[in-house]
């Protein structure tokens, strides 16, 4: 008798702990290890919980570093068109100089001779006022280097522009 009855018992608390375990596996899980308990551990650890959750952040790190990667690639591209911007304009800064230079030395010249006409004086005055306006043009972009590219690369273009105006008058006014 004591054998049976012990076999009930056993049989009692297995299909107890059967019938607790089913309860428990039927409750609401989390796949998240940070936020789940003892229960959701035995629960995922035997689905497989855990390897799909680790799976999905794995994808997310990698899209996240892909993403990283391409904008340190589109970073590295501004910078260096900003670089090569800021030579452009140094080039300007200097073609600039030789042409104030000039200005100087023919302002000298025709004062010196007095035999200046005055269509002469008044295209070198204007020589002189468009080197002014470049000078300017050339310190406010030398200011101001949070212009976007397209802006500093129209100012300098237009920079340019002016530069060679004044080379030409300059040539004019040499011969």
């Amino acid at each position: 008798m004591g054998y049976v009855a012990m076999a009930g018992a056993s049989a009692r608390r297995t299909g107890f702990a059967l019938c607790a375990l089913s309860l428990l596996l039927g409750c609401e899980t989390s796949r998240d290890p940070r936020s789940g308990g003892f229960v959701d551990g035995v629960v995922n650890l035997s689905t497989g919980g855990y390897e799909e959750y680790t799976g999905e952040r794995r994808v997310e790190q990698d899209a996240a570093e892909e993403e990283a990667r391409l904008l340190e690639a589109r970073a590295a591209k501004i910078e260096a068109e900003r670089q090569e911007l800021d030579r452009e304009l140094e080039s300007a800064a200097q073609e600039l100089s030789a042409l104030q230079d000039s200005l100087g030395k023919l302002r000298a010249k025709l004062a010196a001779t007095n035999t200046a006409k005055a269509a002469a004086q008044a295209r070198l005055t204007e020589a002189e006022a468009r080197a002014k306006q470049a000078a300017k043009r050339l310190t406010l972009l030398r200011g101001e280097p949070d212009y976007s590219i397209v802006s500093r690369q129209t100012e300098v273009k237009e920079l340019k522009g002016l530069i060679s105006s004044v080379a030409l008058m300059v040539s004019e006014l040499s011969e």
